[in-house]
């Protein structure tokens, strides 16, 4: 009401059906696909690290299909960008994991449809990961190096002490065992 009221007291140069008008009287503009993102993901009560990880695949996924609306994109786009990722930006299987959450989350959620299994997708290597195995003798090495070091310092402090019953290489010595010490 205010807005006609506004209009007809002043005139405005463009014609009534200005595109302010229109705008102010059809309300508030809807959410955005990332405020719907964000709203969900808070409603679902995830950390804001998931929420920020997951607005910036959807932000790369959009962007890599030339700021496509997602709901005009399908099982193929989504196949096309994972793959991407794995094959030209050579990214971690971890990293592409989380984008294939980020885009199964904004189709499941956001969007209200499933997205499908993703059979062409190629997938990041996951690296192989070798045991270490240590040799007889550096097993050894390993115990044996932290024992000397020990009965070096325990024979360097015995030998401060004059009543201490070891002898010089760090054993207790026949003729001091048992008897007591002097006072």
């Amino acid at each position: 009401m205010l807005v006609r009221f506004v209009s007809e007291v002043i005139p405005h140069p463009m014609s009534q059906d200005t595109v302010f008008q229109e705008h102010c009287l059809s309300g508030p503009r809807p959410p955005g696909l990332l405020d719907q993102v964000r709203a969900a993901i808070r409603r679902l009560d995830y950390s804001r690290r998931t929420e920020e990880a997951y607005v910036h695949w959807i932000k790369r996924y959009i962007f890599f299909h030339g700021k496509r609306h997602p709901n005009e994109l399908g099982e193929a786009e989504a196949t096309a960008f994972l793959s991407h990722l794995a094959v030209e930006r050579k990214v971690a299987a971890a990293t592409q994991a989380q984008a294939l959450a980020a885009l199964l989350f904004l189709y499941k959620q956001v969007l209200g449809r499933d997205l499908g299994w993703l059979d062409g997708m190629t997938r990041a290597k996951r690296p192989v990961r070798l045991p270490t195995v240590l040799s007889a003798e550096e097993v050894q090495a390993l115990l044996v190096e932290p024992l000397r070091a020990h009965l070096l310092e325990v024979r360097r402090l015995h030998q401060r002490d004059p009543r201490s019953p070891l002898d010089a290489d760090g054993l207790d010595s026949p003729a001091r065992v048992g008897q007591p010490r002097a006072a």
